[in-house]
């Protein structure tokens, strides 16, 4: 009896104790799967934030591409505008080189057209007073003619009495009245040749006349020539220092045009590099996400795996 009482109480341990290490198995396996969830939730969540944030790397690498392309595509077309400009300017500055050298030649021109105006003017006006000394001698030598005919006049008034006188005496005063007779014809000639001199200096007196007024004109005009010739002048040395100015402006653009053209192709080569970044971007991105989808496939077997066993 003691035998079988024992061997009794032996099965009931043997059984309490595979009870318990039962519940121990159940409570660790359940310990196990509660910590598995929690280990795929986490690396799912994880997973997925990665996926997500992997995905944004794409899209971000994708604008990046589209970005620099379109810049790189705008600094061509600005590297061939800043060209075209360039040229555009090297025209101009060529052109305004040509214009100051021209302006340059009005202007040594307009100086000479002044000189010889002055000494045109200074001509005219030393005529002029060649003309009025001349005019003055004619007036002075019809003063000389007035006096000739006033003694003309005289001495024929003279003969007249001597012939009236010689006629009184007789035949003793023939011979004188035939003297008085010559000195009469004389004094006509004389105040015929005096009329005649006094014609010709009144015609002398109208042509110097005229040729002073007409002097006189052209002197005029030549003040005005040579006051609108000092305008041009004035003006051409406004134009020269405009169009110098114009010169300075067109080589700082130039300048700064090719400045601009260095720093397009700076921005061009950015962008190339921006390109290559986003290519290489993307690139990682997709591998990544290769990698990623190979881990959670690794933990979905592993998980798988853990919970079967």
């Amino acid at each position: 009896i003691a035998g079988f009482r024992d061997g009794v109480l032996e099965r009931a341990r043997l059984a309490e104790q595979a009870a318990r290490e039962q519940g121990a198995r159940e409570q660790r396996q359940r310990a196990v799967e509660e910590l598995i969830n929690v280990f795929r939730n986490k690396a799912t969540n994880l997973l997925g934030a990665v996926d997500t944030e992997t995905s944004k790397m794409i899209s971000t690498a994708q604008v990046l591409a589209g970005i620099a392309e379109k810049t790189s595509a705008t600094a061509g077309g600005a590297s061939n505008a800043s060209g075209d400009a360039s040229r555009n300017v090297e025209l101009v500055a060529a052109a305004t080189e040509e214009l100051v050298a021209s302006i340059g030649n009005i202007e040594g021109q307009v100086d000479q057209a002044r000189t010889i105006i002055d000494k045109a003017n200074h001509g005219a006006r030393a005529t002029n007073e060649k003309m009025a000394g001349l005019n003055e001698a004619a007036t002075r030598i019809g003063q000389v003619i007035d006096l000739i005919q006033d003694i003309a006049e005289q001495t024929n008034l003279l003969a007249l009495n001597a012939t009236i006188e010689a006629a009184r005496a007789g035949e003793a005063g023939r011979g004188f009245s035939v003297v008085a007779s010559e000195v009469k014809t004389l004094a006509s000639q004389t105040a015929k040749a005096t009329d005649e001199i006094a014609s010709q200096i009144a015609a002398i007196q109208g042509a110097t006349g005229d040729a002073a007024a007409a002097i006189n004109a052209i002197t005029q005009t030549m003040e005005e020539v040579n006051s609108y010739a000092a305008a041009i002048g004035d003006a051409m040395t406004e134009q020269s220092k405009a169009t110098a100015e114009i010169s300075r402006n067109v080589s700082q653009a130039a300048a700064r045009t090719e400045a601009a053209g260095e720093n397009i192709k700076d921005v061009t080569s950015a962008a190339g590099d921006t390109n290559k970044s986003a290519d290489h971007l993307a690139s990682a991105a997709n591998s990544t996400a290769a990698r990623i989808s190979e881990l959670r496939q690794t933990v979905d077997d592993f998980l798988k795996r853990v919970s079967a066993a």
